[in-house]
């Protein structure tokens, strides 16, 4: 049975399910570019323990133990993106020969990785070790054949973007890319018009990039209350309280 979307303007429709109830359902070589923000399974239960004052938690959630089908996800985006079609995909930086993997067992080429630099990490809370600073994933195309390859204007993009998080008090706590990162990455990999899929959108960054950039854009959330605060954001159509966090956001990404 076909799932209703929760949510649905013109250019739009956001979904509350899971990815593998929507995607199966979508029809095939009808997307131009694909933005996937998986868990990325690093959560240690019972982890928590008292770290120069500050109480500490390696464990983000029931939402990263649960098992996440990656490889069949890649295997959606293989069908559902059109030939020249691109891809982003977050994940740890420690383990992205997962994402590699599961995307050319899928028939995808995964061109290279990239780097989100944030200019203002988490402090180390007294820890003599380098911040850590980098968050990141791999950046691929439906095929290896460069030509197709649906850069916009401007030519080839550096693989390292640079610019801050948004704040973890922000949108009930919950932690989500800045919508400043997501909108260089759609502004670069697709033109107005062109169709957005977000198979784990969370708390609807791409979501409000996507139409505010002119793209029409498909949403994939399991989580009631992200799909909500996302809601919200597409209705209320404001600017984001994490653009004002990043002064620098124009030299953001080099292009």
């Amino acid at each position: 049975m076909a799932i209703r979307a929760a949510y649905k303007e013109k250019g739009i429709k956001v979904y509350e399910a899971r990815w593998e109830d929507v995607l199966p359902g979508l029809r095939g070589g009808t997307v131009d570019l694909v933005i996937a923000d998986p868990p990325y399974k690093i959560s240690k239960r019972r982890s928590r323990f008292v770290q120069c004052g500050y109480e500490r938690d390696h464990d983000f959630g029931e939402w990263d133990h649960e098992p996440f089908d990656l490889s069949g996800l890649f295997v959606q985006i293989k069908r559902l993106l059109k030939p020249g079609g691109l891809w982003w995909c977050f994940y740890d930086i420690w383990r992205l020969d997962i994402v590699r993997q599961a995307a050319r067992d899928a028939g995808l080429h995964p061109w290279v990785p990239f780097f989100w630099h944030k200019t203002n990490p988490s402090p180390a809370f007294g820890f003599r070790h380098p911040l850590n600073a980098a968050e990141g994933g791999v950046f691929g195309a439906w095929d290896g054949n460069d030509k197709a390859y649906r850069f916009a204007p401007g030519g080839y993009i550096h693989n390292v973007l640079v610019g801050a998080a948004c704040s973890e008090k922000k949108l009930n706590g919950r932690a989500r890319k800045p919508v400043w990162l997501v909108r260089k990455m759609i502004e670069t990999s697709s033109g107005e018009n062109d169709k957005v899929l977000d198979p784990c959108f969370g708390t609807g960054p791409v979501l409000k990039a996507a139409r505010d950039l002119g793209r029409r854009v498909v949403g994939v959330e399991r989580d009631p209350g992200k799909v909500q605060v996302a809601i919200r954001r597409l209705e209320e159509g404001n600017e984001d309280e994490d653009e004002q966090d990043t002064q620098d956001e124009q030299g953001a990404l080099e292009i």
